[in-house]
């Protein structure tokens, strides 16, 4: 919005000018030079102290995500791997202690526990 302000009122308008001709004056002469419609030094100074700041404030809010995902450990984060340091391979090969072949059938249960149920009964 700052940037817009200040390239569309740095300039000459002509239809301003020939507005200005004919007496209508409806701008503030805080931020607007009467003689021609330009933004004046103050104005300027505003916008780019305006446009200043939140580019500061960018790159701050910028500087600490970068901040955040170093400190986080996440490496990539899924952009060129797996999210944790860990594969998942591994991971489920740690996880399972009633077999050795948890990889060929992750999703199968340990029925063990159904052939002694007779006896706890």
């Amino acid at each position: 919005l700052y940037l817009a302000l200040l390239l569309s009122f740095s300039s000459l308008n002509p239809e301003y000018v020939s507005m200005i001709e004919a007496g209508f004056n409806g701008r503030d002469s805080t931020f607007f030079r009467p003689s021609d419609g330009t933004l004046t030094d103050y104005a300027r100074g505003v916008l780019f102290t305006n446009a200043a700041w939140t580019v500061w404030c960018a790159l701050i809010l910028f500087i600490s995500w970068i901040g955040l995902w170093i400190s986080s450990g996440q490496g990539c984060a899924r952009l060129c791997g797996p999210r944790h340091r860990w594969e998942e391979e591994d991971h489920v090969k740690t996880m399972s202690i009633y077999s050795d072949g948890a990889i060929e059938d992750v999703d199968a249960l340990p029925w063990t526990w159904r052939t002694c149920t007779r006896l706890r009964i």
